[in-house]
């Protein structure tokens, strides 16, 4: 050891490795209970990991003609808008933002595996490991605190593996007025009921993002409830029962958006470039708008201009879809910088 090297400290002066406190969340019991413990501020989470062990698990058994050797395509995109949200759930805990582009990686460990039962009467989705993905990326970013994922992997858990809770609480104030009504064991059950529900809302609105994740949740919930159209019942998780009517008076079906072709033309920021997938950028407006973005990869010219443009600013062309200022298929047609355009204009302008 030279004079100038410090001699390593004693082994009683190291610093201890902070640990993590786990939770084996299996079965709807155990996360109800940690959600509990949460609603009432007795589980401090910032060091908290979880570990899902088989759960959750959505299972949906249909009853109906229609599902004797066949799946109708409205249940398929039912399932399919699943497996989207629960990418968008992964974005929003590991990127805070439930719009993050993914990329093929990360949508490979997210893809939930579907069993459907000898003549399609019933379909499980285990959901678990794409849970697993939740904690394993979110805690490489230092930005991400413990109660923050611990929530939105919560949410996600009881919200797909109970499906039903959404539907039946969404006027959980009636039903507390209702329980005046009822005999004694129908009371109890919907206080329990009702409990949970204010439970797990008091846990999400505990975070910033938490309210968007029951968003997100009870979105996938209303698509699979208005999906069993057809089906005389379906039978899920814990052996309750949704029927076609009940569906359509819990979620009434809203008329179909329209959706304009518009421009957004103007000057952008480029904040992400990728290639994956067609070639998607995250742009930023003057104003601040942040906007996720497809362009051509194939297109030479238009690739390069955007490449070279990262991190700077740019003249766009782009085209999309607008509803009421709501925009989708944002697709860059055209780049150009801003000190070329600027040339352009006073050349004419001579």
């Amino acid at each position: 050891m030279s004079e100038f090297e410090m001699p390593p400290p004693p082994p009683s002066q190291v610093p201890p490795v902070p640990s993590k406190r786990i939770y084996e969340i299996d079965s709807d019991d155990k996360a109800w209970a940690l959600i509990q413990e949460m609603a009432s501020n007795t589980a401090q989470m910032d060091d908290a990991v979880l570990e899902f062990r088989n759960y959750p698990v959505v299972t949906l058994h249909f009853e109906g003609e229609k599902f004797h050797q066949s799946m109708p395509a409205r249940t398929m995109k039912a399932l399919i808008e699943l497996q989207n949200d629960v990418c968008r759930m992964y974005a929003l805990a590991v990127y805070e933002d439930s719009n993050h582009p993914l990329s093929d990686e990360e949508k490979a460990r997210l893809e939930i595996v579907f069993k459907v039962e000898e003549g399609s009467t019933g379909i499980t989705a285990y959901i678990g490991d794409a849970l697993k993905a939740f904690g394993t990326e979110a805690g490489k970013r230092v930005n991400i605190t413990g109660r923050h994922l611990v929530v939105i992997s919560l949410v996600a858990a009881v919200g797909y593996a109970a499906p039903e809770i959404h539907g039946k609480l969404r006027d959980a104030e009636v039903e507390k007025v209702k329980i005046r009504e009822q005999n004694e064991t129908e009371r109890a059950k919907i206080q329990a009921e009702v409990q949970k529900f204010e439970a797990i809302k008091a846990v999400a609105l505990s975070t910033s993002k938490g309210r968007e994740a029951l968003s997100i949740v009870e979105d996938s919930t209303k698509k699979i409830a208005q999906s069993v159209t057809g089906a005389e019942k379906v039978t899920m998780n814990d052996g309750s029962e949704i029927t076609e009517k009940v569906a359509k008076e819990i979620y009434p079906r809203k008329p179909r958006r329209k959706y304009d072709q518009v421009q957004l033309n103007g000057i952008y920021q480029i904040k992400t470039f990728a290639l994956e997938g067609g070639g998607k950028i995250t742009i930023q407006s003057a104003e601040g708008k942040t906007f996720y973005a497809e362009f051509d990869a194939s297109n030479t010219e238009l690739k390069d201009t955007l490449y070279k443009g990262h991190a700077g600013v740019l003249e766009l062309t782009i085209n999309a879809r607008d509803s009421e200022g709501s925009y989708k298929d944002i697709v860059v047609i055209g780049a150009k910088p801003v000190q070329a355009v600027a040339e352009a204009n006073t050349s004419k302008t001579l």
